[in-house]
């Protein structure tokens, strides 16, 4: 009989074991406890819009023409002309072939002057303003005797 409740052990010990491993379904006298774990994704769009000249919040550009000739009426190649609100200036853009420089920039009340000016010319601490509602100068240097 020792024998007998010794194999009646290990059977139901093994009845239990297979049980925990769920090979066996049974039912549990404690109540089961049921853990739910929610994940949660947030998703951040970046949106880049072109300017679109008709919404009010959105700053339009205009362009302004500086245009620099020499005494003669001829253009100055490579002269260094920069847009200005008081004291703030715009990066310096330098006249091309025909002595233009051109400025797509937010409308406002600038002013012109030379950042450096072409090898053979005075130099021009001058500042010019566009007159009225121009946004069209022509500037004279003065070459060099």
């Amino acid at each position: 009989m020792n024998k007998t409740v010794k194999i009646l052990s290990a059977l139901l010990a093994l009845v239990l074991l297979a049980s925990c491993l769920g090979m066996i379904s049974c039912e549990s006298s404690k109540p089961e406890q049921t853990t739910t774990t929610t994940a949660t994704t947030t998703t951040t769009t970046t949106t880049t819009t072109l300017k679109d000249n008709n919404d009010p919040q959105t700053p339009s550009t205009v362009q302004y023409k500086v245009t620099v000739k020499d005494q003669n009426g001829d253009p100055v190649k490579d002269a260094a002309v920069q847009m200005c609100i008081g004291e703030l200036c715009k990066l310096p853009v330098f006249t091309d072939d025909n002595g233009v420089a051109l400025f797509d920039v937010e409308e406002a009340d600038y002013s012109v002057k030379f950042n450096l000016v072409p090898e053979g010319y005075a130099p021009d601490s001058t500042v010019y303003d566009f007159e009225g509602e121009s946004r069209e100068l022509v500037i004279t240097l003065t070459k060099n005797s």
